[in-house]
């Protein structure tokens, strides 16, 4: 349910956007939608990650311990943990966009009056730096360069001697016994263990004489850490990829403290030129609806990214094990934001045009049935101020006539 209520709102938001572009008279519209638009399609990619999930475990139900590692290793894990990644860093990025160009809109209100070619240039230089740095953060774990960093194992599905996923020092440990692998291993560089290239070529030389089916293979990958393929955001220093989840964690954490600090002082200036101009009840209305809208937006993101980045800091400090808390993140604390975003940034517009497209025909039909009663009250008024005329014109005429008998 939450899986199709977020692609549903996310996607009315990317259609209403393309359905209002045209409208927008000033840059500054412009810009606050599209990257409005921005949030709903990163939202949009969390959705579909959240429906896949749920799809894959109707699908496998009490069969997933059996295919766990199939799954694990198989493209549809990696699949949508990079497109889990790809929504969360083009959202939050476009969160952040969308509270530094509010905040600077109401100090140069005027730079964004118009569509110069230079202000159109800055906004598109933004929104793809913001696109780029979302799929390049997403696609970087599943790159074959950089395998050796990402790759947490090598599952040989047809293997008894490699039963489970099956890490570089446990092939060292298990090949170590065998004499074809003494021979392998005196013939090559040693510092070549610390490739995934090397063990591949060692298990390929260890059945060299047997079927294929020995050596075929499949990677349990940054996103295969877990069930739900996220984000390997539970890292400790052991992990080759602790250096890497740690910068993206930092980095939303900055993006959330920017978003904090210009809604903050999107209301302090508020309120400070309400003070300056004096207030009636419409402002203080206004006001009011600000600051609770301002306070949804930093509760849902402290909701969303304060929990993640408590839990993975306590993790990486091994002062609690984290890895079972994956599940409850990736059905609980990610889909608060691309639920509750939607209505948050387009809410209002997203109600008033399902009212105009429901409730205009009834009100055109109102409104018609309306004008045609004053027309015919008005037809019947003429009539009887006409009939009334003629009355008086005929009753002149007699009285007339009388008196000049």
């Amino acid at each position: 349910m939450i899986a199709i209520i977020s692609t549903l709102v996310n996607l009315a938001s990317i259609v209403l956007y393309f359905g209002h572009v045209k409208r927008h008279k000033t840059l500054s519209g412009f810009v606050n939608d599209s990257f409005i638009a921005l949030i709903a399609l990163g939202d949009l990619a969390v959705g579909i990650y959240i429906g896949t999930i749920f799809s894959y475990d109707l699908w496998y139900g009490d069969d997933y311990c059996s295919s766990r590692l199939e799954w694990l290793s198989g493209v549809t894990c990696g699949f949508i943990g990079v497109t889990s990644t790809f929504g969360t860093q083009l959202s939050l990025l476009s969160m952040t966009c969308l509270s530094v160009f509010r905040i600077f809109s109401l100090k140069t209100m005027l730079s964004f009056a118009d569509y110069g070619k230079k202000n159109v240039l800055k906004f598109i230089t933004v929104v793809l730096v913001i696109v780029i740095l979302s799929l390049v953060s997403s696609l970087i774990p599943i790159m074959t360069r950089f395998e050796d960093y990402f790759v947490n194992g090598l599952y040989y599905s047809q293997n008894k001697l490699f039963t489970d996923s099956t890490s570089k020092e446990e092939f060292g440990n298990a090949l170590n016994y065998w004499p074809a692998y003494s021979g392998f291993s005196d013939k090559d560089n040693s510092s070549n263990e610390m490739q995934w290239s090397f063990w591949r070529e060692a298990v390929q030389h260890l059945y060299h004489d047997s079927e294929s089916y020995h050596t075929r293979h499949s990677s349990v990958g940054f996103y295969g850490n877990d069930g739900v393929c996220l984000f390997k955001y539970f890292v400790t220093r052991d992990d080759p990829q602790w250096i890497y989840s740690m910068t993206i964690l930092v980095q939303n954490l900055i993006c959330f403290v920017i978003i904090t600090a210009a809604y903050s002082m999107i209301i302090v200036h508020t309120a400070r030129s309400s003070a300056a101009v004096g207030t009636n009840d419409q402002a203080r209305n206004n006001m009011m609806r600000l600051q609770r809208k301002v306070t949804i937006i930093i509760a849902t993101d402290f909701a969303t990214w304060i929990p993640f980045i408590t839990l993975a800091l306590l993790h990486f400090s091994e002062i609690i094990n984290a890895d079972s808390t994956y599940t409850l993140c990736s059905i609980v604390l990610i889909p608060i934001n691309s639920v509750l975003n939607p209505l948050i940034y387009n809410g209002e517009t997203i109600m008033r045009d399902i009212n105009e497209l429901f409730c205009k025909p009834q009100k055109a039909t109102t409104i018609s049935s309306a004008v045609q009663s004053a027309k015919e009250r008005q037809i019947s008024l003429n009539q009887i101020k006409i009939s009334k005329s003629a009355d008086h014109r005929v009753n002149d005429g007699m009285e007339h006539r009388e008196i000049e008998l």
